[in-house]
């Protein structure tokens, strides 16, 4: 029952590639590139056309977001501006209107408070600008302190 998640970085496509040769000799061609479920890519590479370690901080980033407010990824029923849940979630965080996001799963008080530190965490994953997001050891670190403050906080009372 413990969950990991990974490998959100590249997939690679082996092809033969007879058909496009000329000389009638066989080659394989390996093309590496990102590939995936939208909404989970590190809109940097849309700029910068290159994925870093910080990528994987944004998608997995976009996971936390995800197990926070029982919501996919991507709708397509909300605004165009707020189709990637990132976007969305982002923008209510920044309004101070988190709550209105939160999986009402998740609501009661004892909880909320741990809520809202990896709501926190999830908003540094995905800022917009690699730099400004913690790396993978960094969120490690901060998902065992928001672990370790639930903990104390059930066997308080």
């Amino acid at each position: 029952m413990q969950v990991r998640v990974g490998d959100f970085g590249l997939s690679r496509l082996l092809t033969s590639a007879d058909a496009c040769s000329t000389s009638g000799s066989r080659e394989l061609i390996c093309c590496t590139g990102p590939q995936g479920t939208p909404g989970y890519l590190d809109p940097e590479y849309h700029r910068s056309f290159r994925l870093t370690d910080k990528s994987d901080v944004y998608s997995f980033g976009v996971v936390l977001l995800e197990l926070v407010s029982g919501m996919r990824a991507v709708d397509v029923n909300r605004d165009r501006r707020e189709m990637a849940l990132a976007d969305y979630i982002v923008g209510k965080i920044q309004q101070g209107q988190l709550r209105e996001v939160v999986d009402p799963v998740l609501v009661p008080e004892n909880v909320m408070a741990s809520v809202e530190a990896v709501a926190e965490l999830a908003f540094r994953c995905v800022a917009g600008d690699k730099d400004d997001r913690p790396n993978a050891r960094e969120v490690v670190e901060e998902l065992g302190r928001i672990k370790g403050k639930l903990c104390e906080g059930w066997y308080q009372k």
